[in-house]
């Protein structure tokens, strides 16, 4: 009895976290980089942000589609399926990770990983993860799935200190 009252407890707060949640800045409170060309569109320079990571904010749009499709195809084929978590990869993650104990296998969504890069977590433990989930579901409920592909595309690290498409395609 008591089981089924602490999970039905759970449930409910679960419930009102989720409608009650705030709407969460995925990228303003990011600094970024600037860049100055030259009148034929030369890169003359580019600054560090403030955090001492080159990051170059671009659009959706400048980012080519076959881009695009190629890192959903690799990073998370089902992007525009799931709810911001691919249950069964997570399953199949912690099956294989925990139970097996073989490899460690990664399921995170691209929202997922938007949450650790814009939330700093520490996702390899298991708090953490149940942190990026609930910041998945988060996210997934204030913004449209181009949004969050736009932040992950901007927020994505690519070696060194260059994070964001804009910065790595310079």
């Amino acid at each position: 009895m008591r089981i089924k009252l602490f999970l039905l407890a759970t449930a409910l707060l679960a419930v009102l976290w989720y409608v009650f949640v705030p709407k969460p800045d995925i990228t303003q409170s990011t600094t970024y980089s600037t860049a100055f060309y030259d009148s034929s569109g030369k890169l003359l320079r580019l600054n560090l942000a403030t955090d001492d990571r080159y990051r170059l904010w671009t659009p959706i749009e400048k980012i080519p589609l076959s881009v695009q499709q190629a890192t959903l195809l690799y990073e998370d084929q089902y992007f525009y399926q799931h709810i911001g978590i691919d249950f069964i990869a997570l399953t199949k993650a912690f099956y294989t990770s925990y139970i097996k104990r073989s490899r460690r296998v990664g399921a995170s969504t691209i929202t997922m990983q938007v949450a650790r890069l814009r939330f700093g977590m520490n996702t390899h433990v298991v708090l953490g993860k149940i942190e990026q989930i609930f910041r998945a579901l988060q996210i997934e409920r204030h913004y449209n799935k181009k949004q969050i592909l736009e932040a992950y595309f901007n927020l994505a690290p690519y070696g060194s200190n260059i994070e964001g498409i804009g910065a790595a395609s310079l």
